[in-house]
């Protein structure tokens, strides 16, 4: 490899190239310190933080929850309430077990309330980082393919000069669906298609169903709650997917830190792949495709 800037000859070749190499040497080693400094910040900094601190001195940690998607977080509990239990264990081991956690129920409206007024520590609610740029997220748990559901009985239909419904439920914050149907409308500006916002599932599902909405986009994991009573059915069109995060307010950084430290050692550990067949989640993600089946190519 050899190249000339403006007459300064730097090639990585014989004895000539020597040089460069040790610079190039010494800069990676600069880049892989400051990597190591940036990510270094141990588990015991973390747990002395004011953050948590607070908290154990209260002896309880609140999280929201939903109890409306059942593998997630349904009346008999789910992925997202078993990773609060472990959350709460993390930050509070010394505490009364029956007592250090308060599950708090949220839906996309109000988790963001609810942390914005103190009344939860984080929200592990399938928030996504569309939510809000003011929060941070930890490592994503789940990632939920969005896609395109009719009619049962539609049968074939072209994708072209569609209206699409996506839920949009809080006027503060686009909702990650409705996020990514936009983006796919503006990368494909030919197909001419149409956005329409619902203000709940149910409301888009039922238009759907009486034949005012041809076709609707929501998360995978509410076509399994919604299809029966809808009779909709998967086209298997998605436009990408939705990396559910614990969530912490602007000013709590260091419990989503937690968070993906906990969910780093679960995933390394195999569990969090147990966790998701005990709840009868995916294990795999479903692919990415341009076009439903019977629809415009």
């Amino acid at each position: 490899m050899q190249l000339n800037f403006r007459r300064v000859n730097i090639t990585f070749i014989g004895d000539a190239g020597r040089p460069w190499r040790r610079a190039c040497a010494v800069l990676l080693a600069i880049v892989a310190l400051v990597l190591i400094a940036v990510f270094s910040r141990t588990q015991p900094q973390l747990m002395s933080s004011a953050e948590v601190l607070s908290i154990q001195e209260r002896g309880m940690l609140r999280v929201g929850v939903r109890y409306d998607v059942p593998g997630m977080g349904g009346e008999e509990g789910g992925l997202e309430h078993e990773l609060a239990e472990l959350l709460a264990a993390r930050i509070l081991p010394e505490a009364d077990p029956n007592a250090r956690l308060r599950l708090v129920e949220v839906n996309s409206m109000t988790m963001g309330t609810k942390l914005d007024d103190g009344s939860v520590d984080v929200v592990i609610a399938m928030a996504g980082s569309a939510m809000s740029s003011q929060y941070h997220y930890s490592a994503s748990y789940y990632s939920d393919p969005c896609v395109l559901v009719a009619r049962r009985d539609a049968g074939h239909f072209e994708l072209a000069d569609m209206e699409i419904g996506a839920v949009q439920s809080n006027k503060l914050r686009t909702s990650p669906e409705r996020l990514l149907l936009l983006a796919y409308i503006e990368a494909h500006p030919s197909m001419r298609l149409k956005a329409t916002a619902w203000a709940s599932y149910p409301d888009m599902l039922g238009a759907l169903q009486r034949g005012q909405l041809p076709v609707a986009l929501l998360p995978q994991l509410y076509v399994a709650r919604y299809e029966e009573t809808y009779d909709i059915v998967d086209t298997g069109f998605s436009p990408g997917n939705i990396d559910y995060a614990i969530c912490s307010g602007s000013d709590s950084a260091v419990l989503a830190e937690i968070g993906t430290r906990m969910l780093e050692e679960l995933r390394q550990s195999g569990e969090l792949q147990r966790l998701y067949m005990k709840h009868g989640l995916p294990q795999q993600l479903i692919q990415v495709v341009e076009t439903p089946a019977g629809g415009n190519r």
